[in-house]
């Protein structure tokens, strides 16, 4: 017996026509998680040149998005994130944007027992200070949930450091710097850092 699709469920629709595949790259792999438990719910894998992947039949409910492009040993070249809201019954199509190889990974956790919920924090940003530079520079932002970072950044020696934000952009949390020397094309693990609440000694963010 044949099973056709659910034609009363949407489909999340998951789109990089517009991006060249790297020769190095081989499959992308998407994960859909729940929007509010982050709870795996749907994943497909399929080929980066196909340009698109259809994950079809999903609950009318609102998702994360991550679609990680994977090189020929099945490893993470780089990751990209974004949202489908399915709570009218529409499909949903969303686009990934991948900046290139990600010679960096960092996690992060917070000290003494706090969470994203119990700061509250919303974003992390990842923060870096090379020699020459006055100050910090602001590299990237998270969501405070997702478990890690991976970015492309300039090869060569620098400090980093997070900072976690509050639902009213004020800082809320800060990791101790860690010195780095990254290469161009070979991946560094920063490890997890640990965020520490700070409130008012909190440091400025960069540029104030």
């Amino acid at each position: 017996m044949r099973i056709y699709p659910d034609a009363e469920l949407p489909d999340v629709v998951v789109d990089w026509a517009n991006f060249e595949c790297p020769q190095d790259v081989g499959d992308v792999h998407v994960e859909v998680s729940s929007f509010d438990s982050d709870e795996l719910r749907y994943e497909a894998t399929g080929p980066c040149g196909a340009g698109s992947l259809t994950i079809a039949d999903v609950d009318r409910e609102r998702y994360r998005v991550r679609g990680y492009l994977l090189d020929p040993a099945g490893e993470i070249y780089d990751v990209a994130r974004n949202e489908a809201d399915l709570r009218n019954g529409l499909s949903n199509r969303v686009e990934m944007y991948w900046s290139g190889y990600a010679n960096l990974v960092v996690a992060w956790t917070f000290a003494a027992g706090a969470t994203c919920k119990s700061l509250p924090a919303s974003i992390v940003t990842l923060e870096q200070h090379r020699g020459g530079s006055p100050d910090y520079q602001s590299i990237a932002a998270e969501l405070c949930s997702e478990p890690a970072s991976w970015v492309s950044v300039a090869p060569g020696p620098f400090e980093l450091r997070l900072r976690a934000f509050g639902l009213l952009g004020t800082t809320v949390a800060i990791s101790e710097p860690v010195s780095l020397d990254v290469a161009e094309r070979v991946r560094t693990d920063a490890g997890t850092l640990v965020l520490a609440p700070c409130g008012a000694s909190c440091p400025l963010p960069p540029g104030i």
